[in-house]
């Protein structure tokens, strides 16, 4: 309320009502997928921020286990290094330089040495790679960090800098780790990306509140905020169709699709990240959008890694059965087309992606 400068003596007095945008059930079947969760090790803590998709509404918003025994709020208090859940936006900015979702670069041990910056190694989990060629499908359901350090080098770090800093993030270095998430940023900004993949490419600056009057019913506030175009819908649709490909057990080869056993009972896109501190899950369709944190406030080692795509797959099944399911359909622009991954052929027999006509 107080960045709502409705915090005058006048209004004090007379007392004010607040409408707000979260959703009271909403938040309390949060409250209780997440207690059921709570590990003994206090040191695990975590955070949820639910949006509504095509508006600015948050309509739940959790910053830890339990308020009682920590008041400190990490979806928005509380910076840290987004991982592989930078990636999608990073895919963005190569379709709209002329990438489709079958552009192949080779997985494999890669050393870059780079203009002003030096020698840099990136890894993938468990030091495995295609040693061959992958499209964007696949970089994107494995989380292959070569092919996306690779696609950072072809589109160009500060452009890649600029479309991040367009979303309000603050502090981003145009560097090659960039391309695997080490921009810092609270989880209600890092949602708010996401969201606009949902959104089809429109920005809605997340809002608690939407109205305020005095106990006299005078209206003090309205939260008049409209949304602002980030990203090309073409493209958008495009990525959003790709999103899916965490779920697909046809990807799987020298890496396995990073929720291949979490697959909600509706069409999602998402995406996983992690580092030694933190665990997200980054999900969105037409409906919601939904970020998942679980790390350490200590910034020790974390110790489990599946916990927070237990607790995503428990809220998106219960917003689910309260929603009517829906996903994105194609426009003039954009085709829907059969491909098959695993062979890199356009088959009947392959899923269904978007392309640009």
């Amino acid at each position: 309320m107080v960045s709502l400068n409705l915090y005058e003596n006048k209004a004090k007095l007379r007392g004010l009502k607040v409408i707000t945008n979260i959703n009271i059930d909403l938040s309390s079947k949060v409250n209780e997928i997440i207690g059921r969760y709570k590990p003994t090790d206090e040191d695990i803590q975590v955070s949820v921020v639910v949006m509504e998709t095509f508006s600015n509404k948050v309509l739940s918003l959790n910053g830890g286990f339990d308020y009682n025994l920590s008041s400190f709020n990490r979806a928005l208090s509380s910076k840290r290094s987004v991982a592989s859940t930078i990636k999608p936006l990073l895919y963005y900015l190569a379709l709209i330089n002329n990438f489709n979702p079958t552009t192949k670069l080779t997985s494999e041990k890669t050393n870059f040495y780079i203009k002003d910056f030096g020698s840099y190694s990136p890894s993938n989990p468990s030091e495995s790679y295609a040693n061959g060629d992958i499209d964007m499908i696949q970089a994107l359901a494995l989380s292959d960090n070569i092919y996306a350090v690779k696609t950072l080098m072809l589109v160009g770090s500060e452009n890649f800098k600029d479309l991040i800093t367009s979303f309000n993030i603050d502090d981003v270095e145009a560097l090659p780790s960039m391309a695997l998430g080490t921009s810092a940023m609270s989880l209600l900004e890092l949602t708010s990306i996401y969201n606009t993949f949902a959104s089809l490419g429109e920005y809605y600056k997340p809002s608690f509140v939407n109205l305020v009057y005095d106990s006299f019913d005078n209206l003090l506030y309205e939260n008049k905020s409209r949304s602002k175009t980030l990203l090309r819908e073409n493209e958008t649709l495009i990525l959003n169709q790709m999103m899916q490909g965490v779920f697909k057990s046809d990807l799987a080869s020298y890496l396995t699709p990073t929720l291949i056993n979490y697959k909600p009972s509706c069409k999602y896109g998402a995406k996983t990240g992690t580092t030694s501190q933190d665990s997200y899950v980054m999900a969105y369709n037409p409906n919601y959008t939904l970020g998942v944190w679980v790390g350490t406030d200590s910034g020790e080692q974390l110790s489990n890694y599946i916990l927070v795509k237990q607790i995503f797959k428990e809220i998106t099944n219960y917003l689910d059965s309260v929603t009517s399911p829906s996903w994105y359909s194609t426009n003039s622009r954009v085709i829907a087309t059969r491909y098959d991954p695993s062979t890199k052929n356009f088959t009947n027999n392959g899923d269904i992606y978007y392309f640009k006509r």
